[in-house]
């Protein structure tokens, strides 16, 4: 009998700064479906301990915006199990972003089965501003094809 993995989503970011919620409310959409299989974890602070949130046999899909570069709502993805990630220079705890977690993970050999990094390109990250709307579209289409692969094929990689 072949037991389905279990999928983790994972968002980060910050609620109270537009874009940066993406993240979150992916999450909180995913949530809402109430997905058999499905597990979502949102990270509002440091991410420094994400490799404890996910096991071995788990299939992790992390959302995150991405800084601006002319696209707003752009959505790309990287499979974090075959490309190492750039960290950014000097670390300090302030300056600990996914990439970071993930090579933290990949160096304790704390990698799941499965790992991709969904990032939707910002444009809006000022403290009480609101989602943009290239960024809200975005964040529906993540949700829609995060939920219907799960519910097509739970054994299938999420691909973008």
């Amino acid at each position: 009998m072949v037991t389905a993995s279990r999928l983790v989503v994972i968002g980060v970011g910050n609620r109270d700064r537009g874009d940066d919620a993406v993240g979150p409310i992916v999450c909180d959409r995913l949530s809402e479906l109430n997905l058999p299989g499905v597990e979502t974890i949102v990270f509002e602070g440091s991410v420094l301990d994400l490799p404890i949130h996910w096991s071995a046999s788990d299939r992790v899909v992390i959302v995150d915006a991405a800084e601006p570069a002319g696209e707003p709502g752009r959505i790309s993805t990287v499979d974090a199990l075959s490309t190492r990630l750039v960290a950014p220079g000097p670390l300090s705890t302030h300056t600990i972003d996914v990439s970071a977690a993930v090579e933290l993970a990949r160096a304790l050999d704390r990698l799941p089965t499965e790992l991709s990094i969904i990032g939707i390109e910002g444009a809006e990250f000022e403290f009480g501003a609101a989602l943009t709307p290239a960024v809200q579209g975005a964040a529906n289409q993540v949700t829609t094809i995060v939920g219907q692969r799960r519910s097509r094929d739970a054994e299938r990689i999420i691909e973008l």
